[in-house]
């Protein structure tokens, strides 16, 4: 299984009516696209400076599911939408059961074409590796 996970900074100017409706489109999403598994996604309720202030976390089967998510259409739409409300993003993928912690560069899966690294030594507990190049 692959957790990914996104997780945001929102612009100062974020109209609440029109994020809850890009909240209601998120929590639609599984009736449109087979592939996710798993989806939790919320504001932050710590509110410190180092928050996000927008976190989701989806599950699926493999990469190859999440590439296809990745290409749906709705997904586009949603991800469209998000990144107006957004002044930064991160994301992140954990293959279940991999430890990260010594912080060296590993592949995820053969194929996926990315080094990756661990992004925050907490973060490294469970797996989470930043993707980004």
């Amino acid at each position: 299984m692959i957790q990914h996970m996104v997780v945001f900074k929102l612009k100062a100017d974020v109209d609440e009516t029109a994020f809850a409706e890009l909240e209601q489109k998120l929590a639609d999403l599984p009736n449109h696209i087979a592939e996710i598994e798993s989806l939790a996604f919320g504001l932050d309720v710590v509110r410190s400076e180092r928050s996000y202030d927008f976190g989701l976390l989806a599950g699926f089967k493999d990469l190859e599911a999440l590439r296809r998510y990745q290409e749906h259409p709705k997904h586009q739409e949603v991800l469209t939408r998000l990144k107006a409300f957004a002044r930064s993003l991160r994301w992140t993928l954990s293959p279940r059961g991999r430890c990260h912690a010594n912080r060296k560069f590993h592949k995820i899966a053969p194929g996926f074409g990315s080094s990756t690294r661990c992004i925050h030594p907490r973060l490294a507990r469970y797996g989470l590796v930043d993707v980004r190049q």
